[in-house]
């Protein structure tokens, strides 16, 4: 037995001896020729044809980052400092030859394009990679070794066929190495960055993918586009065009040339980004807390006041989407706008008149006003003034006013009932006027919009619209008509009752509807109608008592992003406005929410003593189908690749040291598409945040993999898995932990006369992982038996 296996191994040796012989030995070629050079004093560098990565090492240092290149090398970033003095980027092949190499340096030079040249993109040399330019100015670039690529053919082709075997973890490569290159490149025009890669963000946008959004699209989607900062993209990125086009960290960095730094309150998180499908290279700077979910904070109960005036305000609310419905025309008459001579006012449906004012009575009765009716007398001077501004505003370009002179050609009788004048040019009927000018075509949704528009809650602290909102909601109003056209509602209102109502406010003193708010942050106003007067140190404090989150708002300050104004005044009516405004961009309201508001240093009328004044605000959706809330993920499921095997356990068999990934299956309509991949024990199994499982070392117990939805954090589903090829030593048949003759002989064998094998017999003979057993194989562990 042993001859034979001796003369087996002399003649295997013999064959490869020959095979050496007759193999031509190619020359080297002594040639060196300068690929770069870079840098100044004693950190200057020229990186030749010859060079070795251990060269630039011996005068930069070691790498600031070194990852797989996709031409079979490594990728190595180089600088000295902070400021990116001395950039350089390499890559290498399998053999360590420098294919590809670049800087955004200012000290860097080529034997083609180097720093400060004029560029001409005719002169584009084929193997010249991405190019950066200001002005027609080269600021930077990436290149390809000629003298090791040859052509670009085989630069393109190499480049395709390995990028498209890992694409994930190729893009992560270049992305992290994309991001210093970016900050250099940031730098150096001026605007300094300090974006970071995070290798769990990266995953996740991953994920995001695989579900047909991405970060960007997420935080869009959900609201948050305060999270985020663009500082790039570009479409139509073709990667297999040319050499100028292939994926490298200078595609990313060319992004920073025209934007500016951003900066969040943590950390700047680049997510950088290549989407093949949709040939889109993208840059955004997120905040780390970009995927924190806000805290609602406890739920505050409605008193029972408060829960009455909602329910009468629901009601209100009710009527007002049913008579909107009922007709699909809006008039009986149709308003005519267009000749002076002739004009017509509009009439109204009874049905959108009465949608109109349960409209308005959903905002008065929630906030705990009494409602107001239909009334007949200005009826006729809003629907003629309406007519008559619509006239005005799309005939002759005069702008919206309540006040203003006759234009030529009004007849005296409309000019009269639109002016509540007489013949003599006397006011003989004036009320409480609101006019509101909405821009679209008249539609059930801008009959609402129209009132909105009076009330609009994202108006400059001295605009008009709080003087809609303190008509609107004047509890001595009990009557009210409008006039709408397409361009212009005119609202007459008529005060008919004295009050003891001491406070006009907006949000109410009760409950106000979200479907009445034009925004989340607006502008917060109070008005005193009696007994307190607003003086110069008058303040605000404001508390959510949902979160306990207080805002404290007063004259003696002046606090970013907050405004405050507090006009004093020592009467009360038309003489005197007693008001009190005040914003700040983070006080956001939302369904549930419920404010304490105390006004201090105000003078009571009476006695003329420093007083505090408190009441309370809710926010509820009137209707609960308005509420837009997200949409969360439904159902949730991970799809296992059919060649992971179960065990008589039933759980998944991962091998060892190998990557297995898993995919998430989400209901296609949610928005909130986020998902967190969880291993109950990362020691042994690890899992990215795009389902890559990796198993790092044997264990006896599976290892749960919990996939749940990030808003609620609720397990959706749960795979358990566990290896099965971890103490298996590759070319080790009998499992003697040891590869000797008698192994390769087994697996010669088995290569030249084949045979069935179970899984593990294959795993432990096929060297190369291709899923067959050859002479490749067999030559492979005898080399290793023999040398070692």
């Amino acid at each position: 037995m042993k001859n034979s296996i001796k003369k087996v191994i002399s003649l295997l040796i013999l064959m490869i001896l020959s095979i050496s012989v007759l193999l031509p030995i190619k020359p080297s070629m002594a040639v060196s020729t300068d690929l770069i050079t870079v840098g100044t004093g004693s950190y200057q560098i020229t990186v030749t044809n010859d060079s070795k990565v251990d060269d630039i090492i011996k005068v930069l240092g070691e790498p600031k980052l070194k990852t797989k290149s996709v031409f079979g090398g490594y990728a190595y970033t180089f600088y000295t400092d902070e400021s990116y003095s001395n950039y350089l980027y390499i890559e290498t092949t399998s053999t360590g030859k420098i294919i590809s190499f670049g800087s955004v340096d200012p000290s860097y030079t080529t034997s083609t394009y180097s720093y400060g040249d004029s560029y001409n993109y005719r002169e584009n040399g084929s193997l010249h990679g991405t190019l950066f330019n200001d002005n027609s100015v080269i600021k930077g670039g990436v290149y390809y070794n000629k003298n090791v690529a040859k052509n670009v053919a085989t630069v393109i082709n190499d480049f395709k066929t390995t990028y498209a075997s890992d694409e994930i973890n190729y893009l992560k490569s270049i992305v992290q190495h994309g991001i210093l290159m970016y900050n250099a490149y940031s730098t150096n025009l001026g605007n300094k960055t300090n974006l970071i890669f995070d290798e769990e963000y990266f995953y996740i946008n991953e994920q995001f993918k695989e579900n047909s959004s991405s970060i960007r699209k997420y935080l869009s989607a959900m609201d948050k586009a305060d999270k985020m900062k663009a500082i790039g993209i570009r479409e139509s990125v073709e990667l297999s065009n040319n050499a100028y086009y292939l994926m490298n960290p200078g595609l990313f960095a060319t992004l920073a040339k025209d934007n500016k730094t951003a900066k969040f309150d943590g950390k700047n998180i680049a997510i950088f980004d290549y989407d093949s499908s949709q040939k889109l290279l993208s840059a955004i700077a997120i905040g780390d807390d970009a995927f924190e979910y806000e805290d609602k904070g406890k739920t505050i109960e409605l008193t029972q006041e408060e829960q009455i005036k909602m329910q009468n305000g629901k009601v209100e609310y009710e009527k007002a989407m049913n008579y909107f419905a009922t007709d699909s025309e809006f008039y009986d008459v149709e308003p005519q706008s267009t000749v002076a001579g002739s004009l017509v006012a509009g009439e109204l449906k009874e049905s959108k008149e009465n949608g109109i004012l349960s409209y308005l009575n959903a905002i008065r009765v929630a906030g705990g006003l009494g409602k107001i009716g239909f009334d007949e007398e200005s009826y006729t001077m809003s629907r003629y003034k309406a007519t008559l501004l619509s006239y005005r505003y799309n005939q002759l370009g005069l702008e919206i006013a309540h006040t203003f002179e006759r234009p030529d050609g009004i007849t005296d009788e409309f000019w009269m009932n639109a002016s509540g004048k007489n013949e003599n040019d006397v006011i003989v009927k004036s009320y409480g006027e609101c006019i509101s000018r909405n821009p679209y075509k008249l539609s059930d949704f801008s009959l609402q919009s129209h009132i909105m528009g009076l009330i609009d809650d994202r108006a400059n602290a001295y605009g008009l619209n709080m003087g809609h909102r303190n008509a609107i909601l004047n509890p001595g109003y009990t009557t009210a008509s409008v006039g709408v056209t397409d361009n212009v509602l005119v609202m007459e209102l008529n005060k008919g009752i004295d009050t003891d109502d001491i406070l006009l406010a907006w949000p109410s003193k009760g409950v106000t509807f979200m479907e009445t708010l034009y925004a989340p942050c607006f502008y917060w106003n109070i008005q005193f109608q009696d007994k307190y007067y607003v003086t110069d140190s008058t303040s605000v404090k404001v508390t959510c008592l949902n979160t306990s989150q207080e805002w404290n708002f007063n004259g003696n300050e002046s606090i970013s992003g907050q405004y405050f104004n507090a006009i004093a005044s020592t009467s009360f009516g038309s003489n005197g406005r007693n008001q009190v405004i005040w914003k700040a961009s983070d006080l956001e309201v939302k369904d549930g929410d419920v404010y304490q508001i105390k006004i201090s240093n105000l003078k009571d009328a009476t006695t003329g003593e420093t007083k505090e004044y408190t009441y309370r605000a809710a926010f509820k959706y009137a209707d609960e189908s308005n509420n837009e809330e997200t949409e969360k993920i439904t159902s949730i499921k991970i799809a296992v690749p059919e060649t992971i095997k179960k065990d008589s356990n039933n759980n998944y068999m991962i091998p060892m040291n190998e990557q297995t990934k898993l995919t998430a299956e989400i209901n296609e309509e949610a928005v909130d598409k986020y998902i967190e991949w969880k291993s109950s024990n990362p020691e042994v199994i690890s899992v990215t945040q795009n389902g890559i499982l990796e198993v790092k070392q044997k264990s006896d117990k599976p290892v749960t993999i919990t996939l749940s939805s990030g808003a609620d954090s609720t397990v959706k589903y749960i795979v358990n898995v566990i290896p099965y090829k971890e103490n298996l030593l590759k070319g080790d048949v009998n499992k003697d932990g040891k590869i000797n003759l008698y192994d390769a002989l087994q697996i010669l064998k088995q290569a030249i006369l084949g045979g069935t094998l179970t899984d593990e017999q294959l795993y432990i003979m096929d060297y190369n992982d291709d899923g067959k057993v050859n002479l490749y194989d067999a030559l492979k562990f005898l080399q290793q038996a023999i040398l070692g």
